[in-house]
Order: structure tokens, then sequence, then C-alpha cells
């Protein structure tokens, strides 16, 4: 499980919101360390400098309280799924379009580069709405959500 510490801000039946914890991240204190570039840029959301500084929302199954201390989590095939879906699908939808772009283009006597242009923007578009329903779908919702792991006792975090 990927982790991150946070505080909880408010509370909502089984969720709570949450937003960064201090300026020190786990990363620091991974043996990974540099050569993960995946959990820095999952929770870059918790970083001090993102701005605004939103809340995130995620599953509440300890009943954490508001102002917690709390360790959230992400399962790895949860982030390599959500990698996939938002980075690798677009990508694909951007290559095809333009390549049947460039053939309907072509076989019009069209401009082919334009074709390619256009229908590869468009399908790259499409692609983004799509993601966006199957992100709403609740099986896969519940799965890609992170999840509030432990509170961390105030005395803990004072090293």
């Amino acid at each position: 499980m990927i982790e991150e510490t946070a505080i909880v801000t408010q509370v909502r039946q089984n969720y709570a919101e949450i937003v960064p914890d201090s300026n020190e991240s786990s990363c620091s204190n991974c043996q990974s360390g540099a050569s993960c570039g995946s959990l820095k840029e999952f929770f870059s959301f918790l970083s001090p400098k993102a701005k605004p500084q939103s809340a995130l929302r995620v599953s509440n199954p300890i009943y954490a309280k508001t102002g917690d201390h709390v360790v959230i989590g992400v399962k790895p095939d949860a982030l390599l799924a959500g990698s996939v879906l938002v980075y690798l699908i677009p990508l694909v939808f951007l290559l095809v379009g333009a390549l049947l772009g460039d053939l309907i283009f072509t076989s019009l006597s069209l401009n082919a580069e334009l074709g390619s242009i256009l229908v590869g923007l468009f399908s790259f578009t499409l692609s983004l709405f799509i993601i966006r329903e199957i992100l709403k779908l609740p099986s896969l919702e519940k799965r890609l959500e992170a999840v509030i792991i432990r509170v961390v006792p105030v005395d803990s975090l004072a090293h």
C-alpha cells in the first residue's frame, strides 16, 4: 500500500476530507528514493506548493474525526490502473484518430495532414469524456479511491 499523511478537515458519513499534514512527505523516508516518480505525482496534491490547497475526499472506514492526523493509502494496482486510464487511453485515442484522419482525408483527396490533426484532436477529446464517465462507475470509483488506514498519534509527529 502506498501511504501518505494528512489531516482530516471534515467528516461526512463514511468519507472524510483531508489536506496535507506537513511539509515532509513520506517519500523522503522511502528506500526507493528518487527512482519512484509515480508516487510523488499521484500525491502531488499533498504538496505544500500545490495551490489552491483543496481537500481530497477519501474513504473513512476507521471513523477518523475532524482534526485527526491520519495515514491514507492507495493500493499500487489502483495507482497503475488509474495511470493507464488517464495517460495511456488518451494517447491511444490520439494516435488512432490521427491515423484514421489521415486515411479518411487522403481517400477524399483532402489535406491528409489537416485530417490527421482534426480527427486526432477530436478522438483525444472524446477519450477524455469517455474516461470521465468510466471514472463515475461505482465499482471503479471504489477500487481507485484512497482510504484512511490509521490515525497517527500527535506525539509521534514531533520528530
